[in-house]
């Protein structure tokens, strides 16, 4: 409901291509978009920030409008 048919495909393209985990749930989905916004998904790191998470759906609609 929150991301569009068209997102949920670039993401998976965006994942197999770059060898990641493919979304199952809202909260790896979210995941996902962040790491596109160059979170680096560490042990002990912090969760991600508005910055990335804006950097993250700015790419993602951008690769979404290319496809």
């Amino acid at each position: 409901m929150i991301f569009t048919d068209a997102e949920l495909h670039m993401m998976r393209v965006y994942a197999r291509n770059y060898g990641l985990a493919e979304h199952t749930d809202l909260a790896s989905t979210i995941l996902m978009v962040a790491i596109m916004g160059g979170y680096m998904n560490r042990k002990h790191g912090p969760p991600p920030g508005p910055t990335v998470m804006w950097r993250g759906y700015a790419r993602l609609q951008m690769r979404t409008i290319a496809l």
